[in-house]
This record gives C-alpha cells, sequence and structure tokens, in this order.
C-alpha cells in the first residue's frame, strides 16, 4: 500500500487487516493511506491512518503473527 501511494498511483488505499492490540487481543483495522504530494507534483510521503473496524475478524490474528509495528 505504502509503495502503491509513493509510486504515484492515485486515491486512497484502504486495506483491512488482522491486529494485535496493545493488551495482545486479535482485532481488526483498516489503514487508510493517501499520497502526500511534494512540492514538485510527485509523491512525497504517505499519510497512514488507522481505526478500528468491528467488520474484520481479528481473532486469527495472533496465530497469523500479526504486529502492531
Amino acid at each position: 500500500m505504502i509503495r502503491r501511494a509513493l509510486g504515484g498511483e492515485p486515491g486512497p488505499q484502504e486495506p483491512a487487516l488482522p491486529a494485535v492490540n496493545r493488551r495482545g487481543r486479535g482485532i481488526g483495522v483498516r489503514v487508510l493511506g493517501s499520497p502526500l504530494a511534494g512540492y514538485d507534483g510527485r509523491p512525497g510521503g504517505v499519510i497512514l491512518m488507522m481505526e478500528q473496524d468491528q467488520r474484520v475478524d481479528g481473532q486469527d490474528a495472533r496465530a497469523e503473527g500479526a504486529t502492531t509495528s
């Protein structure tokens, strides 16, 4: 997702992923990544936002080795 945004793919990227919260419990998260344009118009970075998504099953996140980093 980050590479696609830095590569200039237009529009936000928004995958839903299993994750592990700080208490070690499996949760589902939605990650929104939007390209940040530099002065020359090329992507200069990516803005990432994460929020818990009740629609994503995070129960298997611990078994799959998902991390919070």
